[in-house]
């Protein structure tokens, strides 16, 4: 998996910011799995192909974009070595974030409760160091199925609430409560979405 979306997790680090307007956050938590999965796997999957490493049929994703890298430069392989160690050490930070939140709501923000969440969390990282990799697969991937089935009952039973919240937002939008980013502030990384006649149009029609 290249992100986690549906799983419900990422909901409580988007939480945690100073933003009240959920929608509104809702649509910067989007654009995570679009970069990661459409931009990062997109090049990664391309440069598998270009570099002719996708015939090695017994190599995993990992061995695959190391041996794609190098055909470039000698120095990318070590390069994604880091990237992996960082993506690694800020798994395992994020996770403990979120397991931290819920055994606090579960059994309390006691003092007991958190330290031994600590030692469990740092034994299962002990554990998965340990464990063959498809093991570790196999386990995460059943862990993400049981976190995802609960969370796709709420967004259906809160889909009433999900709507309200998403029509408040561009209601806001629409009769300008919520004020646009001025044109130059804009990211151009997909283009500009709006013209500056546009811009000129909504004053307008404000005043």
């Amino acid at each position: 998996m290249s992100n986690v979306a549906g799983a419900g997790t990422v909901g409580m680090a988007h939480s945690a910011t100073k933003n009240r307007r959920s929608a509104q956050e809702s649509f910067g938590a989007a654009w995570e799995p679009f970069i990661d999965s459409e931009v990062v796997c997109t090049m990664t999957a391309l440069a598998i192909i270009v570099s002719g490493q996708y015939a090695n049929q017994g190599q995993d994703g990992i061995a695959l974009t190391t041996a794609a890298l190098a055909t470039v430069k000698e120095l990318f392989p070590y390069l994604l070595t880091v990237s992996v160690l960082l993506f690694a050490f800020s798994t395992i930070l994020s996770y403990s974030y979120y397991v931290h939140l819920a055994a606090g709501f579960i059994c309390g923000q006691s003092a007991v409760v958190r330290h031994g969440y600590n030692l469990v969390w740092l034994a299962t990282i002990v554990i998965g160091s340990a464990a063959s990799l498809s093991r570790v697969v196999r386990f995460s991937d059943a862990v993400f199925f049981l976190m995802t089935v609960p969370n796709v009952f709420g967004l259906f039973f809160m889909a009433n609430a999900i709507r309200k919240e998403l029509n408040g937002h561009c209601d806001d939008l629409t009769t300008g409560v919520l004020q646009m980013v001025p044109l130059a502030e804009r990211s151009t990384l997909l283009g500009n979405p709006i013209s500056g006649e546009s811009d000129k149009s909504l004053i307008s029609d404000k005043a």
